[in-house]
């Protein structure tokens, strides 16, 4: 359920997001900004490294 809250665009913390998705691979994003600030872009909806 809260997977899903998260799949729909949901404004979360990263916080919140990190715990919800199990790790920073999964992290729904839109735009680059939405992923940690550290070599990381976005790519399909989700955040990769790079």
């Amino acid at each position: 359920m809260l997977k899903n809250i998260s799949d729909l665009g949901i404004t979360i913390s990263k916080t919140e997001q990190k715990t919800i998705n199990g790790g920073w691979r999964n992290i729904r994003c839109f735009t680059d900004k939405d992923c940690p600030p550290w070599d990381s872009f976005c790519y399909n909806g989700y955040c990769q490294y790079k």
